[in-house]
């Protein structure tokens, strides 16, 4: 976690240079200031759509066989266990909703020409 603390810092920095506040100004109130994201939470996002990503592959792809079988051993883990433990808030969200798989489709099926038969208009008169 020491380099996330370390970008976290020099983000702080970064943005503080950018509105051109004080140097005792408090990290959070620059986020808040510029819309930004804190990184920590930035973090956790991109995990658990890579997670997400991950798991709506078959179940017999290597990526999800690799997540289900990674392990780690004190401080040493690797990137898919990493991956699974900062997405689980999102895994226990998901218990028993099981992913759609991905879905490819073709430029021809998306640009095949459609007619259409019957439409109904549905009007909104708002001003009466």
């Amino acid at each position: 976690m020491l380099p996330v603390i370390i970008l976290t810092l020099h983000r702080h920095g970064y943005l503080k240079r950018l509105i051109g506040a004080k140097t005792n100004t408090s990290g959070s109130a620059t986020e808040v200031i510029t819309g930004t994201i804190p990184t920590r939470i930035r973090i956790r996002e991109l995990c658990s759509q890579e997670y997400l990503r991950i798991m709506c592959k078959d179940e017999d792809h290597c990526l999800r066989q690799l997540l289900s079988s990674s392990s780690w051993k004190g401080l040493c883990f690797s990137p898919l266990t990493y991956l699974s433990v900062m997405s689980k808030q999102l895994s226990g969200c998901l218990d028993g909703c099981p992913p759609y798989s991905e879905v490819n489709i073709s430029a021809s099926v998306m640009m095949h020409p459609a007619k259409v038969l019957e439409g109904s208009v549905v009007s909104m008169d708002i001003f009466g």
